[in-house]
């Protein structure tokens, strides 16, 4: 299995969550010690997903939340994902937003072979895609859905941004009515990948001005060894 690699961001959103709701005691002392660390380390760095798990399936066994993959999302700020970061410095409309996410993914998250973030076009709708890697990954895509839905909402809290459906490749995690509740529109579980679809005009949407603190994020991102240029694939 390929191994994937994700930043120190999703450390320090568990570890905020983790902090405020006060269940640190769950874990071990050398654990606790190994996710401050992991959370104090630069974002663009990256440790391998299994780490990250280690520490959700400690949270899932003690049943701390029926929605834990959702509460955990909501402690994730645009600083911690450099690719929304660029979108919102950067981008003019949705669709330019869409087309950065294809084009940055490995900011983020890195898996070696397999499929691309992709933005699909057809004659009525769009979608914004991406695979189940493996079966290790459903912790990390239902975090990234509801983390990237919360900052949709952010940056759009003022304008009509709707989903036509949203598809998830995965059970439910939590009865469907919160899926529903979360995402206002149709929910898909068990599809053949990950999408957030629109209606194609949404695509004309345009996004804020851009943000002078995440152009210097994504500047130390590309002085790391990304091109503005080069094409990078999420896998």
């Amino acid at each position: 299995m390929s191994e994937i690699l994700i930043s120190h961001a999703y450390f320090q959103i568990l570890y905020r969550y983790m902090l405020q709701h006060e269940l640190m005691h769950l874990l071990t002392a050398a654990e606790s010690t190994h996710l401050a660390r992991l959370a104090e380390s630069n974002i663009l760095e990256k440790k391998p997903l299994s780490e990250l798990n280690h520490f959700l399936n400690i949270l899932k066994q003690s049943e701390v939340s029926s929605q834990l993959y959702f509460d955990i999302a909501q402690n994730c700020e645009l600083k911690h994902y450099g690719l929304v970061g660029y979108i919102s410095s950067h981008a003019k409309t949705f669709l330019e937003a869409a087309q950065y996410i294809e084009k940055y993914g490995t900011l983020i998250i890195d898996h070696t072979g397999g499929e691309n973030i992709h933005l699909e076009q057809k004659a009525f709708e769009s979608a914004v895609t991406w695979p189940l890697w493996n079966s290790d990954s459903i912790a990390l895509n239902e975090i990234n859905l509801f983390a990237i839905h919360l900052i949709i909402q952010q940056l759009f809290s003022q304008q009509n941004l709707k989903y036509q459906r949203i598809e998830i490749a995965h059970s439910a995690t939590m009865p469907m009515h919160i899926y529903e509740h979360i995402f206002q529109c149709p929910v898909i579980m068990n599809a053949s990948r990950y999408a957030f679809v629109y209606a194609n005009h949404q695509l004309d949407t345009p996004l804020p001005q851009p943000d002078e603190l995440l152009i210097s994020l994504l500047s130390q991102q590309q002085n790391n060894g990304y091109s503005t240029t080069m094409p990078l694939k999420i896998h």
